[in-house]
Formats: C-alpha cells, sequence, structure tokens
C-alpha cells in the first residue's frame, strides 16, 4: 500500500502507520532540543534551525505534509516541556 498524503484507509492500516517510528522522528528530534535549550539554555536554541531543516526535508520526500510536520514539532515541544516542568 503506498500512503501519498495523510493516513491510510483502514483503521489497522492507521494504527500500523501512526506506530512507525519514521513518524515520531520530529517529535522526538523537537522533544530533544527542547529539553537541551530548557537545560543549557539558549545557546542550544539554534538547534531548531536544525528542527526546521529536518521538517523541511520530511515534507520535500513527500514522507508527511506541512500540518503533520507542525503538528509533530508541537507535540514533541509540548511534551518535552511537560516532562522537565514534572521532574524539575
Amino acid at each position: 500500500m503506498v500512503v501519498r498524503q495523510g493516513l491510510p484507509g483502514s483503521l489497522a492500516a492507521r494504527v500500523t502507520y501512526l506506530l512507525e517510528p519514521k513518524n515520531w522522528l520530529i517529535v522526538t528530534v523537537v522533544g530533544s532540543v527542547t529539553i537541551l535549550a530548557l537545560v543549557c539554555g539558549p545557546l542550544v536554541l539554534g538547534g531548531y534551525l536544525l528542527v526546521g531543516l529536518l521538517g523541511w526535508a520530511r515534507v520535500a520526500v513527500r514522507d508527511h505534509t506541512v500540518p503533520q510536520v507542525v503538528a509533530g514539532s508541537v507535540l514533541g515541544a509540548a511534551a518535552a516541556f511537560l516532562a522537565y516542568a514534572a521532574i524539575a
């Protein structure tokens, strides 16, 4: 099955698609940069430039749409911030 944009049709295919590690890459990278920024300070904020490059690459190779990349970025940053706030 080839998925060009969005999620595949059946529920089983959607769950399988969402559980693939490549679909969580941007969330993981944004979360990591957010934790580093919270711990190390503003010097690490340049890491978000690399996140932008990664997001652009994911859209360019048609692995994701722009809304998916934006949603993953927001989810990763929010999850990292909440996790840091809970333990700090």
